[in-house]
């Protein structure tokens, strides 16, 4: 297949014919608490066997790895039997394989649930025998390790919500005290905010949010304001980024709580847990990669002939997306389904964050660099230690340059950008109110311009993607990452009780072990594209992207031997091409 552009193409016809049929049966549905939804799943898109394979192979493993918790080994064994011949059953299961697997995780865990819904559960040590077969999270033996909790601000599976505080907002009720009883007596609140060392984190999105339940368990969230400073080096105390304080509310009114509050801090601690995972999963993980990607997968699918060199390269980037996506209409997203169970708003309203995320994003500014500059945490000085940004930044600069030396093998002239009628298609329903509603798109009408297109989308689907899915496992232990609190938050008179009440029962907590267990499947690389091209002048921009790579992986492994904690889910040995799972 040799890929042409429409105005270069003798078949223009057959390319228009082909689009139309496209656009039958791939369309638009806002009907979802105004979530972008396909109507309707094409069969065609059903059938990679190795989807269904690699996500029932997950199920089971953290099924059995449940009843190996729970206790009973004979059922574990009859466990073991079912994994052993699943693979003969899935292939009878034809087009309902991954129901058929999730119904399989099911029968094994069987009775397992009923002993394990205590609330409270009786120490954090519970949550620990959840681990039996499956390795244990980075979060494991942390919870109280404040430098852990701020580790988690600039390496977490949410690293993209600390901004830099250069003056103090007026709902913000930190004093001097506050900040020196933190950092310490060698440092003040003054000089720091003018260095720039100070970061906030605020979770003003879910101000009125409110908290739905999950088997008669009340849930619990808040709108915390969390504050963080980087500790300059003093005696035997080297640098590193420390929490100062969390706000347990938007007014300055509302409770603060610093590392001095005992068990107090603890439950702060957790709140700010809970409003990541609102933030994070709603918003950035499904909002911003999800629902982003689905847009460019049906505008692609519509506006692009199989044989244009931008549906070439995106259809690796978006492989298994919309299949991924149309499980989570069933299963994640609708009444009843994971969201509604795990995450703490009541499910309309989760629903609203992520359409609200979607609303607010602009594709064409969420590169790393224009991401961190946004946020005022581009500077080393300041912040020398940023794990997310620093190795998102090496894989987003080559990436760039791979995506540069495709399009402009493809565009030689800004002429031919804007004369393609697919881009400029595909760039109008990209950002139409009856499409994909990505706002500030257009005009795309250079090169330059196009290369930065398709840079970000590629970077979204691959790299951000990545930082943000495979780290959750590592950080949803549940006495570290809740989803959801089911008690109510610190008042200042605390003990480990209280704490404890936050805490979810331990099927609950162990929900979210397999679904974010199943989250680590990777079924495709960054940079590999197999058969994808046929056209040999790609080769040597090709393999400069792979080396590139190679030398980036490098380059992590050398700055991980240095942090305190390692942080792999920028690697691009790591990172998939595409979002789907």
């Amino acid at each position: 297949m040799i890929p042409l552009l429409p105005q270069n193409d003798p078949s223009i016809t057959l390319r228009a014919e082909e689009l139309l049929e496209a656009r039958k049966q791939y369309a638009y549905d806002y009907q979802y608490y105004d979530t972008l939804q396909l109507p309707s799943l094409p069969l065609r898109d059903k059938v990679d066997a190795s989807y269904y394979t690699g996500l029932g192979k997950m199920s089971l493993k953290s099924a059995v790895n449940k009843v190996e918790a729970s206790g009973d080994i004979n059922d574990s064994d009859h466990a073991a039997q079912e994994t052993h011949d699943f693979l003969g059953r899935l292939k009878r299961a034809g087009s309902n394989a991954l129901d058929f697997v999730l119904g399989i995780a099911e029968e094994v865990t069987g009775g397992a649930d009923a002993a394990n819904n205590a609330h409270p559960v009786a120490s954090l040590a519970e949550y620990d025998r959840a681990y039996q077969s499956l390795r244990a999270p980075l979060a494991i033996g942390q919870t109280t390790n404040d430098e852990f909790f701020a580790w988690q601000a600039i390496a977490g599976c949410n690293p993209i919500m600390i901004e830099r505080m250069s003056a103090i907002p007026e709902k913000l009720a930190i004093t001097p005290e506050i900040y020196k009883a933190a950092v310490g007596d060698h440092d003040n609140l003054a000089q720091a905010l003018l260095d720039g060392r100070v970061f906030i984190a605020d979770y003003v999105a879910l101000d009125g949010v409110s908290a739905g339940k999950t088997d008669k368990h009340q849930k619990f969230v808040w709108a915390p304001i969390a504050v963080y400073a980087w500790r300059t080096n003093h005696l035997d105390r080297p640098g590193a980024l420390v929490p100062v304080c969390v706000q347990v509310g938007q007014s300055p009114l509302s409770k603060v709580f610093t590392p001095a509050d005992g068990a107090s801090w603890e439950m702060a601690k957790a709140v700010v847990a809970v409003g990541e995972s609102q933030i994070q999963g709603l918003m950035t993980h499904f909002g911003l990669c999800h629902l982003v990607m689905e847009a460019v997968a049906i505008a692609m699918k519509r506006q692009f002939s199989k044989i244009h060199p931008l549906r070439l390269l995106l259809t690796k980037h978006t492989e298994n997306t919309l299949l991924a996506n149309d499980y989570c209409k069933t299963s994640l997203t609708n009444p009843g389904g994971v969201v509604d169970r795990l995450q703490a708003p009541v499910l309309d309203q989760s629903m609203k964050l992520c359409a609200g995320a979607v609303a607010s994003f602009r594709l064409m500014a969420s590169s790393p660099i224009e991401d961190c500059g946004r946020r005022g945490v581009l500077d080393t000085k300041a912040l020398p230690v940023y794990p997310h940004r620093d190795d998102q930044i090496l894989v987003w600069q080559a990436t760039e340059k791979w995506i540069a030396a495709y399009v402009r093998l493809y565009y030689e002239s800004d002429a031919s950008v804007s004369n393609d009628v697919e881009l400029q298609g595909f760039v109008a329903e990209l950002g139409a109110e009856n499409g994909g509603r990505l706002k500030d798109i257009g005009p795309i009408l250079t090169v330059s311009r196009l290369i930065d297109l398709m840079a970000r989308i590629v970077f979204r689907a691959s790299a951000f993607h990545a930082t943000i899915n495979y780290s959750l496992y590592d950080y949803t232990y549940a006495p570290n990452g809740p989803t959801s609190a089911f008690g109510p938050g610190p008042t200042g008179d605390d003990n480990e009780a209280d704490l404890m009440r936050m805490l979810p029962p331990w099927n609950i907590a162990y929900e979210v072990i397999q679904i974010y267990w199943a989250l680590q499947l990777r079924l495709n690389r960054l940079g590999v594209y197999d058969k994808s091209f046929t056209d040999d002048r790609l080769e040597p921009a090709l393999e400069a992207f792979r080396a590139a790579l190679s030398d980036i992986d490098a380059r992590i492994d050398n700055r991980n031997a240095s942090r305190p904690w390692p942080y792999v889910y920028s690697k691009p040995e790591l990172i998939t091409e595409s979002i789907h799972v």
